[in-house]
């Protein structure tokens, strides 16, 4: 949610950087998939006539896999009825982008960048941390 999203973020041990983030309000879905099953809930999907995979790779979560649906999928009845016949919850996410400084060369470490990267992928309730370069 928004405000668990801005809770982690304001957590975040960054004395030494400027640290803003908005939270974009255009919500993704997802579903958090066993991983002995996601093998088998991707081809039940996929056999849809309309199914449309998500543009992002399923996430690694050790036990099981978070995979992210279209805003597509989640009015499609028959995606619906897969996710209750096999009791899986849809769940929403809130995108959330961090920026480091004033302007792109004030950034951080690339060593400080991984190890935060670390820290907040530990959270249950963070999914994925992606660092990119900016360059003016």
């Amino acid at each position: 949610t928004e405000p668990e999203a801005k809770n982690i973020l304001d957590d975040c041990n960054l004395p030494a950087y400027k640290f803003e983030y908005n939270i974009i309000n255009t919500p993704g879905y997802y579903i958090i998939v066993n991983k002995n099953k996601a093998n088998d809930i991707r081809d039940e999907l996929r056999k849809r006539p309309d199914w449309t995979d998500s543009i992002f790779p399923d996430i690694d979560k050790g036990d099981y896999y978070i995979i992210t649906v279209t805003e597509q999928a989640i009015q499609d009845k028959n995606f619906l009825e897969i996710l209750e016949k096999n009791n899986i919850k849809l769940e929403k996410f809130v995108w959330c982008r961090a920026q480091f400084g004033e302007h792109p060369m004030s950034g951080i470490s690339k060593e400080r960048a991984d190890e935060l990267k670390s820290e907040l992928e530990m959270n249950k309730k963070v999914f994925l941390v992606q660092f990119e370069t900016i360059f003016s």
